[in-house]
């Protein structure tokens, strides 16, 4: 959405992927450098990759463009959330992307 209040479901990808338990989940909000919010409540023990997909479906910038930062460092696709101890009940990060070169 242009006036940055989205809000979206638990991640999911190729079957359920978001947990059903609700102390796996955390609310992250992500914001872009056009200052726009967008809110996500995702189960902390999936992978950055699912996140950056459905941060992609919410903001129009492709997964393999982004950079998610949390704590002054960029998240690894290949990890999990719970790596970076993302466990406050709303979390802040930073989208950097690259824009293609013309």
């Amino acid at each position: 959405m242009a006036d940055g209040s989205n809000s979206s479901p638990p991640i999911k990808a190729s079957g359920d992927v978001a947990s059903s338990s609700e102390e796996g989940l955390v609310n992250i909000n992500i914001k872009t450098l056009d200052s726009n919010i967008f809110s996500f409540r995702v189960d902390k023990t999936k992978p950055v990759s699912l996140l950056k997909e459905t941060i992609a479906g919410a903001v129009g910038v492709p997964a393999e463009q982004q950079r998610l930062i949390f704590k002054g460092k960029v998240l690894k696709d290949d990890q999990h959330l719970s790596v970076y101890r993302i466990f406050f009940p709303n979390i802040f990060l930073f989208l950097f992307y690259h824009l293609p070169y013309s």
